[in-house]
């Protein structure tokens, strides 16, 4: 199972992670629904994907998350049915140096 959690920063700021506690990213390029994540991209933003149920952590809205079909038939998690990611270069739990990489990539808030 998967949770997504809130990491609060602040009164004002604040965005998901997830189990683990890695900041979660969605991309602008994506599609509702569907993920244009390829290999090479995967390489540097790893899909978030779920091998059982996905749960909601406390302040968490349950319905704003949802699972997609990859091609590979991988289940990649969703929120707001935007496909989520880490990124490789975030090393411990809260770290963000994937916010605005390549005007494209943010970190999802609650």
């Amino acid at each position: 199972d998967i949770t997504i959690n809130i990491h609060k920063v602040s009164d004002t700021v604040s965005f998901l992670t997830d189990t683990n506690g890695k900041s979660l990213y969605i991309s602008l390029n994506d599609k509702a629904g569907q993920s244009n994540c390829d290999a090479a991209c995967q390489q540097v933003w790893s899909p978030l994907l779920a091998g059982g149920r996905v749960l909601a952590g406390q302040g968490v809205d349950q319905t704003k998350l949802g699972i997609l079909l990859r091609p590979d038939g991988t289940k990649q998690v969703t929120y707001l049915n935007a496909p989520l990611y880490t990124y490789t270069k975030d090393v411990n739990p809260g770290d963000t140096t994937g916010q605005g990489v390549d005007g494209v990539w943010f970190l999802v808030t609650p």
